[in-house]
């Protein structure tokens, strides 16, 4: 029987999710989960890389598991999205790797789009969340300080990586021996994406489907401030939300690796099929207060 580490789990040969692990709470909560793909020996594909804080910590972690593995034989890194909490470990990957070695970065091209027009706002998920991540209280918990300097022009980010623009019309992709769809599940941000394997019956989520405090229920760019008054293109978008929550509740699923937490399953409090009916019932109900402000504004020609 294989060794359990914490922090690891494997969800079928080739398929495994570190969660991360940190003495605060609040720092591996603002830290994504990453999922590794075994496509080889020789060859592995991440989905996120966390926060750049406890990306090489976590990679370490999973070289427990395999210890085959080494960070140089990454070769591919797919964002489902470009929040700092899921894409600054390009930064740690990129300072132990030469030039020539660097990973390609599979993004989708209403994600680059978005980077590229909102700058720093949209790569930390607000400005409210950006200007509490300045606060000296919180250095402790993100790599706040450089990320700033760092992100003056946002498209530095992805400096030194070859990196592949998703199109609408890209639907799919083969990693960790597995055929994988792409869902283009804008809601969260305008270019998040999600995989979804009908054989295994898996979904990669991204943070359309993410852990906040107890609760699998809400994507949380929505906590940063929908304001149904004059809502901006960087904050959550929960029409964008519940229609993709729709064409997820058509798909056979009983495995969820969210953008953060711990795997559902049927072994989960809720399976993964009522995670999914759970998080659209708790939207629901807001977007009927959104269309009520809309309207108003629409009568009093706003």
């Amino acid at each position: 029987m294989a060794e359990e580490i914490p922090g690891i789990e494997t969800i079928c040969e080739n398929v495994h999710l570190i969660t991360p692990k940190a003495a605060s709470p609040l720092q591996s909560r603002y830290c994504s989960n990453i999922i590794v793909l075994k496509d080889s020996a020789e060859e592995y594909t991440l989905v996120d890389t966390g926060d750049s804080v406890l990306t090489l910590a976590m990679l370490d972690v999973f070289k427990k598991k395999d210890p085959k593995f080494d960070i140089s034989k990454i070769t591919r890194i797919i964002l489902t999205h470009t929040h700092y909490d899921h894409c600054f470990g390009l930064r740690r990957i990129s300072e132990r790797l030469e030039a020539k070695d660097l990973p390609k970065i599979i993004v989708s091209e209403a994600e680059t789009e978005a980077l590229e027009k909102y700058g720093a706002d949209y790569f930390f998920g607000s400005k409210f969340f950006r200007n509490l991540l300045e606060h000296p209280l919180l250095d402790s918990l993100a790599d706040t300080n450089n990320s700033m300097d760092y992100q003056k022009n946002t498209t530095e980010l992805f400096e030194g990586y070859d990196y592949q623009k998703i199109r609408e019309d890209t639907t799919s992709l083969k990693a960790g021996g597995l055929e994988w769809e792409i869902m283009h599940t804008s809601g969260h941000t305008p270019g998040s994406i999600a995989l979804y394997n009908e054989h295994e019956e898996i979904l990669i989520s991204g943070d359309l489907i993410s852990k906040w405090g107890n609760k699998y229920r809400r994507n949380l760019g929505y906590i940063y401030g929908y304001n149904p008054f004059g809502r901006t293109a960087i904050e959550a978008d929960i029409p964008k939300c519940l229609d993709t929550l729709s064409l997820l509740k058509k798909k056979k699923i009983t495995i969820i690796l969210p953008g953060h937490g711990n795997l559902i399953s049927n072994k989960s409090e809720f399976s993964a099929q009522q995670t999914i009916e759970n998080i659209y019932a708790y939207l629901a109900p807001k977007q009927k207060i959104i269309n009520f402000y809309q309207s108003v504004l629409n009568f009093i020609g706003k």
